[in-house]
């Protein structure tokens, strides 16, 4: 896109587990932007940063934020100061550094029938890593009864980690199963190919 096209105002729908961590990050925000105002040169601009952080939390309110320019450009701001501030690069760093150095402890590290490996140690991980990969590897079984019979395992852990994964959003359990949704489903959806 070039410079001088106008940028298109996008809805963007929220997560409601998302939405009490946004909101107190951007009340936050804006709470700052309203104290520097006094002490500010530019007390228009920081005016604006407190208008458009309303807009925000108006939006999470509503579970839907209108992303014109200037809420894109905050949103892109505040993501990455929250990513230095939480030094999320040398977490990230430091996870993959454990998981290489764990993986090789352990060799027998489950499988899923794809042949994929786990890059997560933590038992818990792993049982919600073999549970999704069966949700969307074809055939997905989806009833937790055959799922704990084709995965040995008993049908509390299946629920348990069913409803782990329903938590974050990767899977909803249902009366008839357990199928994936959020970014779970839509890879489904998008790459059914690759699974």
């Amino acid at each position: 896109m070039s410079s001088d096209e106008p940028i298109r105002d996008v809805t963007l729908r929220v997560e409601p587990r998302h939405t009490p961590f946004l909101r107190r990050y951007f009340v936050t925000h804006r709470s700052g932007c309203l104290e520097d105002l006094a002490k500010h040169r530019d007390p228009e601009r920081i005016r604006a940063g407190a208008d458009t952080a309303g807009r925000v939390i108006a939006g999470l309110d509503r579970g839907e934020i209108v992303a014109d320019p200037e809420v894109s450009e905050l949103l892109a701001e505040l993501a990455e100061a929250n990513d230095e501030a939480n030094e999320y690069g040398r977490a990230c760093g430091e996870h993959e550094a454990f998981g290489h150095l764990l993986r090789q402890l352990d060799p027998d590290m489950p499988k899923a029938a794809s042949g994929r490996d786990f890059r997560d140690v933590a038992p818990h991980i792993r049982r919600q890593q073999l549970l999704l990969l069966e949700l969307i590897d074809p055939p997905a079984e989806r009833v937790p009864e055959r799922l704990a019979d084709k995965l040995g395992w008993p049908l509390d852990d299946v629920q348990a980690t069913a409803g782990a994964l329903d938590a974050k959003g990767l899977a909803v359990v249902t009366p008839e199963g357990v199928a994936p949704s959020g970014c779970a489903a839509e890879f489904v959806r998008l790459w059914p190919a690759a699974v």
